[in-house]
C-alpha cells in the first residue's frame, strides 16, 4: 500500500500556480518536475483550497514512507525546498496517511473534502473499519452527487489546539461543495457520521478541485 504525503502550503498572494505564464506556476512546474523524478513516487495530485484561495493543497503518492525520508536526506533535497519556499508564505505543513477505500475515486470527483480529525493519543483501534463502512453506507443511501471515500490515520502526532496524537484523513469525492452540504442534511449523514467522528476531539475540513501531474 502506497503513502500519501500530504502538504498544506500557505502561498504568498498572486503565487498564480494555475497560469502557466505566472513566475509563481514556474516555480511549482519545477517543484512537481524534480518530485516526480524521484525513486518511489508514484503520483502528484494538486489543487487550491475552496475556502482559502490561497492554500495549496498537495498529495504525493509514495512507494512507502521511505522513500520520501531518502528524498529529505538526498543532495537534491534542500535546492528544490529552497526554490519553492519562494512562492510559499508561511512553513507548510505536511504529514503521511495510508489511504484505504477508493482514493481514485474521491481525488477524480469534481470536488474532493479534505477532513481531518484529530483524537487523544490514536483514534480507536477500528477506526478504519467504521469510516469505510461510512462510505458504503452513502453508496448504499443511492445519494447523487457522491463519488467515494478513502481513509487513513497518520504516521506522526499531529497537535491541534492542545489535542495531539495519530490523526485520521478522510478525502471524500463529491459533485460539488454544495452536494457534499446537502448530504449533511441527510438521514444517513446524521444516523451514521458517528463513524466518522468517533471520540474525535478536533476537527478540520476544507475541498479542493484536484488535479493530476503528468509524470
Amino acid at each position: 500500500m502506497p503513502t500519501t504525503e500530504i502538504c498544506i502550503v500557505p502561498l504568498v498572494p498572486n503565487a498564480d500556480v494555475g497560469d502557466p505564464q505566472a513566475e509563481g506556476a514556474k516555480t511549482f512546474k519545477a517543484f512537481t518536475d524534480t518530485l516526480g523524478q524521484q525513486s518511489g513516487v508514484q503520483g502528484i495530485k494538486f489543487g487550491m483550497e475552496h475556502e482559502n484561495a490561497d492554500t495549496l493543497q498537495v498529495f504525493i503518492d509514495w512507494d512507502n514512507i521511505d522513500k520520501h525520508k531518502d528524498f529529505m536526506a538526498s543532495e537534491t533535497y534542500q535546492p528544490f525546498r529552497q526554490n519553492f519556499s519562494s512562492i510559499m508564505a508561511g512553513p507548510p505543513t505536511i504529514f503521511h496517511a495510508d489511504m484505504q477505500g477508493s482514493p481514485s475515486k474521491a481525488y477524480g470527483a469534481p470536488v474532493t473534502e479534505v477532513a481531518t480529525f484529530w483524537f487523544d493519543g490514536a483514534p480507536p483501534a477500528d477506526y478504519i473499519d467504521g469510516a469505510t463502512k461510512f462510505g458504503k453506507l452513502i453508496e448504499e443511501s443511492k445519494f447523487a452527487g457522491y463519488h467515494g471515500l478513502a481513509v487513513g490515520v497518520t504516521h506522526e502526532e499531529l497537535e491541534r489546539e492542545g489535542v495531539k496524537g495519530q490523526a485520521a484523513v478522510a478525502i471524500i469525492g463529491w459533485d460539488s461543495v454544495e452536494k457534499h452540504m446537502e448530504f449533511r442534511n441527510t438521514d444517513a449523514f446524521k444516523e451514521n457520521i458517528h463513524l466518522l467522528r468517533s471520540s474525535m476531539k478536533k476537527v478540520e475540513m476544507h475541498h479542493v478541485a484536484v488535479m493530476s501531474v503528468a509524470l
